[in-house]
């Protein structure tokens, strides 16, 4: 199994400050959340994920999910980013809550 770690393009630093579980929030497609294969983008801020599912793609059925991940997980988070993204291998996520319809 590919570790993302082997693959990490932040510091160690960088994530020290996330708690060891970070609640993770994506908008998705119903599509992708019925596939469970859910993409790599995901998001600590919910609002963001909100805007994702519902301002940036208003014309399609979308939801908002939330995931728990941790840090091992992560191959990319800037503390610095407005919008909280974190990076996680494509299809290293594949359970999640359905928040917002």
């Amino acid at each position: 199994m590919i570790s993302a770690q082997e693959f990490r393009i932040c510091s160690d630093e960088s994530i020290q400050a996330l708690p060891d579980v970070i609640k993770v929030y994506r908008g998705m497609s119903i599509a992708e959340y019925e596939s469970g294969s859910f993409g790599m983008s995901w998001s600590i801020d919910q609002k963001v994920a909100n805007d994702f599912a519902f301002v940036h793609y208003p014309d399609e059925p979308r939801v908002v999910v939330q995931s728990c991940i941790t840090k091992k997980q992560i191959l990319f988070y800037n503390p610095e980013d407005t919008e909280g993204e974190i990076v996680v291998l494509n299809d290293s996520i594949t359970d999640g809550s359905i928040l917002y319809e």
